[in-house]
């Protein structure tokens, strides 16, 4: 199926494998984390099929599958519909993933996301900036924390955020 899609298919065959195999969570066919490893692996090799399969990986919450994840948003250079939407940052947000997704391009995607949506998907941002700190991104910690408080962009500086990561966590 993967491998003989026609380019105009690819993202349709890429929804149908993972809602195939999001079809067998709860069951006793559930798929082990060798089975969506290897099916990642799989459609990874496919151009048009990242976002299904960091999804897949994703909401796995394996470590091996997540540090997959990783690497694969790490590679990517810039956001587009091909690698990013809302269910892939929400998922991303679930894993607790921010701090690991610093640095790339997802990155800015996520901490709107993150505070767009906190109310609805019960996440802390507070406890999310703690852990953006203790992974030695200060500053990134507390200029979340000042946009999740309501402070104007422009009265940010980076030595305010610095102060606010500090005083706040």
């Amino acid at each position: 199926m993967v491998s003989s899609c026609v380019p105009e298919l690819q993202n349709s065959a890429g929804r149908e494998v993972l809602i195939m195999c999001r079809s067998l969570y709860g069951t006793k066919h559930q798929l082990p984390p060798q089975c969506i490893r290897h099916i990642s692996a799989l459609i990874l090799d496919q151009p048009g099929f990242l976002l299904p399969a960091l999804k897949l990986m994703a909401e796995s919450r394996d470590v091996e599958l997540l540090t997959l994840t990783l690497d694969q948003i790490r590679a990517v250079t810039q956001v587009n519909e091909q690698n990013c939407d809302d269910e892939l940052l929400s998922l991303l947000l679930d894993a607790d993933l921010l701090q690991e997704c610093w640095g790339t391009v997802l990155y800015p995607c996520l901490v709107a996301h993150l505070l767009l949506h906190y109310v609805e998907k019960g996440w802390d941002v507070e406890k999310t900036a703690r852990r953006m700190r203790e992974a030695g991104h200060v500053a990134e910690a507390g200029s979340l924390l000042l946009a999740y408080k309501g402070t104007p962009p422009g009265q940010v500086t980076f030595s305010m955020a610095l102060a606010v990561a500090h005083r706040w966590l």
